[in-house]
């Protein structure tokens, strides 16, 4: 599915990813872990076309996305959420929605007021799938931040998309919605997704992840599942204590 090749990114000397080499397997969910500043929201950037790569390749499917720019990226079947959560706060759920079911649609308010393809018992049943029950005209202001998180996601799975790629999701999240959120990825993979995600909380990792990728001061130290990667002594080394 996505197969990145001796990827590298240098900002001002410091090497954030240095010939990092994976790949993420159509319908697995594949977690992406390491300490803080180990590179891996510049490798997600790098892979999106947020930022150029400095050498390397990334290839999608059959296509070269290598020196595609962002929106190119997309259309070929990248779709992601962000560790901030990115949704335009001063428009309700379904306008919401609307954006992210037309993004080939370059007029922001034409997709709004006109007519779009995707009829409303789509829009709901998206919201129902990520567990959101607030009504289509809800204003998505008034949603927690773990809700945010989970219009966030909802927005993610309409674009049409090849792959799912999620910057920590439940980071800042509620206990509950945590546990909604460990039920709903092994939900969307059954449905046929592939899910490449980065995260710090190990509990989540361990009950969601088929395959975790390690990064440590930008390279890929290993990979394997949640109890072989988890149990290496060179990760404990590289998290230095902090909690798995």
């Amino acid at each position: 599915m996505l197969g990145v090749q001796n990827l590298k990114k240098n900002f001002g000397g410091i090497q954030a990813v240095d010939n990092c080499t994976f790949s993420v397997e159509p319908r697995r969910i594949t977690a992406l872990i390491g300490p803080n500043g180990a590179g891996k929201t510049t490798l997600f950037n790098v892979v999106a076309g947020v930022v150029p790569s400095d050498g390397g390749t990334v290839r999608l499917g059959g296509h070269d996305l290598t020196r595609l720019p962002i929106h190119l990226r997309a259309r070929l079947g990248i779709s992601r959420t962000f560790q901030t959560v990115r949704n335009f706060s001063n428009l309700s759920l379904e306008e919401n929605l609307r954006l992210a079911a037309e993004p080939r649609d370059q007029h922001f308010w034409q997709s709004i007021f006109i007519p779009r393809s995707a009829p409303k018992n789509q829009l709901l049943e998206i919201l129902k799938r990520v567990g959101l029950e607030q009504p289509l005209n809800y204003p998505s202001k008034d949603l927690s931040y773990g809700q945010s998180k989970l219009l966030s996601l909802a927005r993610a799975l309409l674009m049409p998309h090849k792959i799912l790629m999620l910057d920590e999701p439940v980071a800042g999240v509620a206990p509950t919605l945590r546990e909604q959120f460990k039920e709903l990825l092994p939900d969307l993979q059954a449905r046929g997704e592939t899910i490449f995600f980065i995260e710090h909380d190990m509990d989540f990792v361990r009950a969601v992840a088929d395959t975790v990728i390690v990064m440590d001061q930008g390279r890929v130290l290993t990979e394997g599942t949640p109890n072989e990667v988890l149990r290496d002594q060179r990760v404990l080394d590289a998290y230095l204590g902090e909690q798995l």
